[in-house]
Order: C-alpha cells, then structure tokens, then sequence
C-alpha cells in the first residue's frame, strides 16, 4: 500500500508538471504572435513577393496545419495569425511568383537541407498552393502549367527519391487544380461524398490518387 502511495505520488506530480509545461509552451506561442503581429506588418508590406514566398515556407509554425485533423483548417490558422501570409494572399502577383518558386523545386538540393523538417516544408508548399485563393489567380495556360509541373515532380519523386519524399500532397494540389477547369472531375467529386470529403480535408485516398493520377496521365504509377 505504502509502494501504490508513492506511485501514484510520483504520477501526480508528472502530470502537473507535464500540465504546467503545456501551458507555458501554449502561452509562449500565443505571446510570440502577438509580438510578431505586433511590429512586422510593415515589414511585410516591404518584402517582395519571392521573400514573402520563403518567410511563410520557412515559418517555424508553419508545419503546425498537419497537427490538426483538417489540413486546410491548418492552413486557415496559419493564414490568420500570420501577417506574412495575409500579406501574401492579398498580392496580384502571388499565385505567379508561387507557380515560378515551384517550378524550381530541386528535390536533390532540397534533400541536402539541414532543416530536419525539410520535407514536411514541401507538403506545406504544396497545400498553400492548392488553396482556392492561388489557384484562382492563375490564368487557364498557368493552371495547364502547373498541372504539368505537378506531374514532373511526381515522377522525379518517384525515380528518384520515393524514399524520401511523398507525392500526396502533390497529387491533392493537382486535384484542387483539375477541380477548378475539369468539369467530368468537379462532377466525378461532388458526386461522391467520400470524395468530397476528402478534398474538403486536405486528404487523398487510393481512390482519389487513382482518379486524378489517371487524368495527368501517369495511370502506370
């Protein structure tokens, strides 16, 4: 009894510490916010578009939008508390200098990164990018252009470095773009609520990777 007393002493204490290191950290992050919201909103409006590219993918919090279930709910928080992203979003040129950053994705440099979360950093690109507010900027032969980039990356990946990176999130932003031009696709989605679902969430399926695998071409993957 003496021993189940001091047991549970000991995990008692644990908890509250664990408690109490939760919250500090939660108040650390929130305080860190607002002092970054605080002073950088002019900063922001300074940087050029590439640099608001880079600070938003180089966030240390940026990589936050995978702890929630919805990564597009994620990104949504991402979006508010950081000014630096506001900033970018509300920029006419954003959506191209984004198509431009990607296409000069080079996964061999990328790889050789001392970032340890370099390649959670590409999926957070690629869901940034798949948001409706890019993709709606882009012009018809830019969307064509990026679906295009999306395929090459998906075979430089899986030739050349499958284990390292995956192709998830490049196959849901190439669904997020076939949903704004492919009518059969759109239609195909909302039909099926599984589907729908899915692409509401930041998911991807077998199903999903299938069908939109299929309409880019790469059916054999």
């Amino acid at each position: 009894m003496k021993k189940l007393k001091i047991f549970l002493f000991i995990l008692t204490a644990l908890i509250m510490v664990f408690a109490i290191t939760a919250g500090a950290l939660a108040a650390k992050n929130k305080l860190w916010f607002q002092k970054e919201e605080a002073g950088t909103d002019d900063i922001f409006k300074n940087m050029t578009t590439k640099a608001l590219i880079e600070s938003c993918l180089k966030h240390p919090l940026s990589l936050n939008i995978f702890a929630f279930n919805s990564y597009l709910q994620g990104l949504d928080a991402f979006n508010n508390h950081f000014s630096g992203s506001l900033e970018l979003l509300q920029r006419n040129d954003a959506a191209k200098e984004l198509l431009f950053y990607y296409k000069d994705f080079d996964y061999g440099e990328i790889a050789k990164s001392n970032d340890p979360g370099f390649t959670m950093r590409v999926r957070f690109f690629n869901y940034y990018m798949s948001q409706e507010s890019i993709i709606s900027k882009l012009t018809a032969q830019e969307r064509e252009d990026l679906l295009e980039v999306c395929k090459n990356h998906i075979m430089t990946i899986n030739e050349n470095y499958a284990d390292i990176f995956s192709t998830d999130s490049i196959i849901y932003l190439a669904a997020c773009v076939l949903q704004a031009d492919d009518v059969a696709f759109k239609e195909k989605i909302f039909s099926d609520d599984n589907l729908k679902h899915e692409m509401e969430q930041g998911r991807i399926s077998s199903e999903l990777s299938e069908l939109t695998l299929s309409k880019l071409g790469l059916n054999e993957l």
